[in-house]
């Protein structure tokens, strides 16, 4: 099962914008049953059932807008919410950033005195 997460800079529900969004991750996103969960300070109730959600972020360096065209919100507590998702999943690549790739390391820790 693969695992996408997404630090979103903008987060849509239908025609309401969902403020204080930290992180949503997918789970399974290209497989038989996709779901997610979405850390947020205004989560949406349990049973709500609509769409579509669509939110732009950034993942591993990537600016990514993502539209689930459906979604049945399954499980709310107070640091968010788990969905089921319905409908294939639409991801837009906005920018690449260069990815989260890092340089070469210049100076390691024995060259701060650390022995091993």
């Amino acid at each position: 099962m693969s695992v996408k997460a997404y630090i979103p800079s903008t987060v849509r529900f239908g025609d309401r914008i969902i403020n204080g969004t930290r992180i949503i991750t997918l789970y399974d996103p290209d497989g038989d049953k996709p779901n997610g969960s979405m850390t947020t300070s205004e989560p949406l109730q349990h049973g709500v059932r609509g769409g579509p959600l669509v939110f732009q972020g950034t993942r591993d360096g990537k600016s990514w807008e993502v539209t689930l065209p459906e979604i049945a919100v399954n499980n709310k507590s107070a640091m968010g919410f788990e969905y089921d998702i319905v409908g294939p999943i639409q991801e837009k690549l906005l920018a690449d950033d260069g990815g989260n790739e890092q340089g070469p390391i210049e100076k390691g820790l024995s060259d701060y005195g650390a022995t091993f």
